[in-house]
């Protein structure tokens, strides 16, 4: 079983996203990328895109769940995303989607990994993956090195 654990953070100081890999409880994979200038929700898909792109170097019938700490990325994932683009990338009231890039490129990703599920993990609860995602996001060093050991140590 692998748990990819994903998260994103915006303020006006940085913008960041990690994401966290492990396979039966051992960490496998991580990691992080920053920028300048984005929203919470522009990074939490991006590091909902960089666990995809993980989960396409593993064989194919890899049992993957991705975690997120974002009820709006779930709820994309798993309710909304295919009516979304029924009504030609637009919202119910027709409004047109943000971040419409991303969307897509998640949209492609679901359609070609109809296997893994995307669940809602609450965030800043203590669970190690959902913390060390977040530390990455953030670029937190010294909540990194700690859910690091606990991850290391589980």
């Amino acid at each position: 079983m692998i748990k990819i654990y994903t998260d994103g953070s915006a303020s006006k100081k940085s913008c960041g996203y990690g994401m966290v890999a492990l396979e039966d409880g051992e960490l496998k994979f991580f990691h992080s990328d920053y920028c300048q200038d984005s929203t919470n929700n522009r990074e939490e898909m991006k590091a909902i895109l960089d666990a995809y792109n993980y989960i396409d170097a593993l064989p194919s019938d890899s049992d993957c769940t991705i975690y997120s700490d974002s009820a709006y990325c779930v709820n994309m994932m798993n309710n909304w995303i295919d009516k979304w683009r029924i009504l030609n990338w637009h919202k119910y009231d027709g409004k047109e989607l943000k971040n419409l890039d991303l969307v897509k490129q998640l949209y492609e990703y679901k359609l070609s990994h109809p296997t893994v599920t995307i669940c809602k993990v609450s965030g800043h609860t203590g669970d190690y993956g959902n913390e060390f995602a977040d530390a990455l996001a953030t670029n937190n060093k010294a909540k990194q090195k700690k859910y690091f050991d606990k991850i290391k140590n589980f």
